[in-house]
């Protein structure tokens, strides 16, 4: 097939989601690996208000609105990557993938043996994304992350509203 093939590891933040929902819109494949339980933000609705959420006919389960926009287009999968079986089930995925994006703390996926150094001595063509706040080096690395829109001022995300005198 000529879908090009990516690993969506990234939970609990939106960034993740929507750089592999932008690529999925261009019609790329995109998994979702998803912890046990499923990502965090299935439950993220505005105010923290459940009759915000959404309900699927068939499965009954509920999820907020963001999940739904940022995970379009995309299937899913539950890995336990704190397992030796979850992390090797990943490897196996990682072998025909295109770009793995991953979110995790500096250094985790690296311990825990499906870092860019082990997964691209597997897969030669394997392009490695990881996005987070608090970048890969510096003192605020091991700094816990937080939640948009916090995470967008805190990172120096600017919404430009169009008005050139918005940047002085």
């Amino acid at each position: 097939h000529d879908a090009l093939p990516i690993l969506d590891c990234t939970t609990g933040m939106m960034i993740g989601h929507w750089c592999s929902s932008m690529l999925s819109e261009l019609g790329a494949e995109v998994i979702m690996v998803e912890p046990p339980g499923g990502d965090s933000l299935r439950q993220l609705t505005p105010f923290g208000r459940r009759e915000y959420m959404f309900k699927d006919k068939e499965s009954g389960e509920e999820v907020g609105g963001q999940f739904l926009h940022e995970c379009r287009n995309k299937f899913s999968i539950t890995l336990n990557l704190d397992t030796e079986e979850g992390r090797e089930v990943l490897k196996q995925l990682a072998v025909h993938a295109d770009v793995i994006i991953e979110n995790a703390p500096p250094g985790k996926f690296d311990e825990l043996g499906i870092g860019y150094r082990q997964l691209s001595a597997i897969n030669k063509r394997l392009v490695y994304c990881w996005v987070g706040q608090r970048g890969q080096w510096g003192p605020l690395k091991d700094k816990e992350g937080m939640r948009d829109p916090i995470a967008q001022a805190a990172c120096g995300f600017v919404h430009a509203t169009g008005d050139p005198k918005e940047f002085g």
